[in-house]
């Protein structure tokens, strides 16, 4: 494993963009010649390193024939990616045949738990997955990179939709960029075509004027046919549509922003119909073989769904519940076992809180290094609180244990500000989206309930 970054603690959860790398038909190559296949390997191996380092990655796995590597940021994380595909390409012009290999890539953004010289967990085998997906010289990731890095690294990846991945229990939406070169060569192709089928149609002789016509008649149909093929393809092929997910709970990795989902406390919904405003709770609507399928409201925005959520008398109470105790891993796991993520709406909402779980995340396991006797000080409305070992406050100079719940959102602002200022003077790597996680999170708490103020 590199040491060019802060190393984490053994067995320690964190939150990552892992990429895969690995060689297309490797096995194949080596068995026709293996000392030239490795000697290749250890050559674009060791351009990938380098390339991962620049971009401020580390290298924790060399697998053989690909790398796994981590990124605090999927920002940089595709950068690399997109510069080692665009480097192996480059060099690949001016090497003979037998001097290249094809390498594919997958990337995703999810948690890792991380030993010495590897990482585990299901974001490592969604990412082994998705490279297994990609063709050779491309790029395949997932929504949750999708959606990070999209408007900040220049590309135009086309969406493949959900896939069922082996050993992944939910569909994971995919999203490709092919190999350098493809896209030139199908444009190239399409052209030579046309020319050579009206290079054909030149009449040689009146007498082969009736057949030329004909076929001058079909190139030009064939002609003007390509642009509508080509829109139908992006419009079954690039937009994203929403996946159909099962219910699933969200696994609990923290006190604050996770936890089990709460059963409805509510009981019935009423046969009323709702108020203006509301939103109607989904319906089951019986399926052929005597089932039921769930018929979710869209909502045009997922602030929409939220306040809808917050208005419907069926589902008010848990809900609120849920974002006054900052369980944004309950959030997400309501959110999907009522039916709302087969709407976008839903879907957009689920991923808001996803990525609020994960600040909770971060928070929990940078304070938990915090020592007693070096605490963070956050002052707030003239009163200072001293935190450190996680969430215990210091009262009348005697530890207390204490919840994310208990605490207010400008405390909990407070908290994550002065720990990430104590991590830029430590020089330890500091994790990008803190701030976006921290608009995210006062936005989202405007209207908390919660009576905690501060400890």
């Amino acid at each position: 494993m590199d040491s060019q970054q802060a190393q984490p603690t053994p067995g320690e959860r964190m939150l990552a963009t892992i990429l895969f790398t690995d060689v297309v038909e490797y096995s194949k190559l080596s068995g026709q010649n293996e000392e030239r296949t490795i000697m290749i390997v250890r050559r674009d191996l060791s351009l990938m390193g380098d390339l991962c380092r620049k971009f401020g990655g580390r290298v924790v796995k060399n697998t053989g024939d690909g790398l796994l590597m981590l990124f605090a940021s999927a920002v940089q994380a595709m950068q690399c990616a997109l510069e080692v595909q665009k480097t192996l390409y480059e060099e690949s012009q001016g090497l003979p045949a037998q001097e290249v290999v094809r390498h594919r890539i997958g990337l995703h953004l999810g948690d890792v738990v991380v030993s010495e010289d590897d990482a585990h967990g299901d974001g490592v085998n969604i990412a082994a997955r998705l490279m297994a997906e990609a063709k050779p010289g491309a790029i395949t990731f997932s929504r949750t990179v999708h959606d990070v890095v999209k408007g900040k690294v220049p590309m135009n990846p086309t969406y493949l939709g959900p896939r069922h991945l082996k050993h992944i229990v939910e569909p994971v939406m995919i999203w490709q960029l092919p190999a350098i070169g493809e896209e030139q060569k199908v444009a190239q192709l399409t052209a030579e075509t046309a020319e050579n089928l009206l290079a054909e149609l030149k009449p040689t002789s009146e007498a082969k004027g009736t057949k030329a016509m004909i076929r001058l008649v079909a190139a030009m149909i064939l002609i003007a046919a390509i642009p509508v093929l080509f829109f139908l393809f992006l419009k079954t092929n690039v937009e994203p549509a929403p996946a159909k997910k099962e219910a699933a709970p969200v696994a609990s990795t923290t006190s604050g922003g996770s936890g089990s989902a709460d059963k409805s406390k509510g009981g019935s919904p009423s046969t009323d119909p709702p108020e203006k405003g509301q939103a109607e709770p989904p319906k089951s609507e019986p399926d052929k073989a005597g089932g039921a399928s769930p018929t979710v409201p869209e909502a045009a925005t997922a602030d929409a769904l939220r306040a809808q959520l917050l208005a419907d008398a069926s589902t008010r109470t848990d809900f609120r519940a849920i974002l006054d105790e900052y369980r944004f891993s309950d959030a997400v796991a309501f959110l999907r076992t009522k039916g709302y993520t087969q709407t976008p709406a839903g879907e957009r909402l689920a991923d808001r809180y996803l990525q609020l779980a994960a600040f909770f995340d971060w928070m929990t396991a940078g304070l938990a290094k915090i020592p007693q006797d070096n605490p963070l000080v956050v002052n707030l409305d003239g009163q200072e609180s001293r935190v450190f070992g996680g969430l215990k406050f210091l009262v009348n100079n005697q530890p207390t244990d204490a919840q994310w719940k208990d605490l207010s959102p400008a405390l909990i602002a407070g908290l994550a500000r002065t720990l990430d200022e104590r991590q830029a003077q430590a020089g330890e790597t500091q994790d990008t989206r803190v701030s976006s996680w921290l608009r995210d999170f006062l936005l989202e708490t405007q209207d908390h309930k919660s009576p905690g103020t501060g400890t």
